[in-house]
């Protein structure tokens, strides 16, 4: 079955911000097409591969900030997709670095 790109939820393409020491979920294209979905960190190294688009990141730290990138394999199509969620990482409002 083959269905246009534009039919696909790609996630949100604004910044994301997170706090570090939280946990954080990064969403990305959502669709019943996808066969799988990779999502590779901004050190690009793999850290999800499963039949969903979704990675809980359990703390958050300076490396986690940068591109993201989902790649996901859909069905009747060859070649992956791309999309990718930048991130921007704070400090929280009160931490003290004493």
């Amino acid at each position: 079955m083959l269905s246009a790109l534009d039919t696909f939820d790609t996630g949100d393409e604004t910044p994301k911000v997170w706090v570090v020491g939280n946990r954080n979920i990064l969403n990305g294209p959502q669709s019943q097409y996808i066969k799988y979905c990779e999502v590779w960190n901004p050190q690009k190294k793999m850290v999800h591969r499963d039949s969903v688009c979704r990675y809980t990141q359990e703390i958050v730290t300076d490396d986690n900030e940068g591109s993201w990138t989902f790649n996901f394999g859909i069905d009747g199509k060859l070649l992956e997709d791309k999309t990718l969620q930048e991130i921007k990482v704070e400090k929280s409002k009160g931490t003290s670095l004493l």
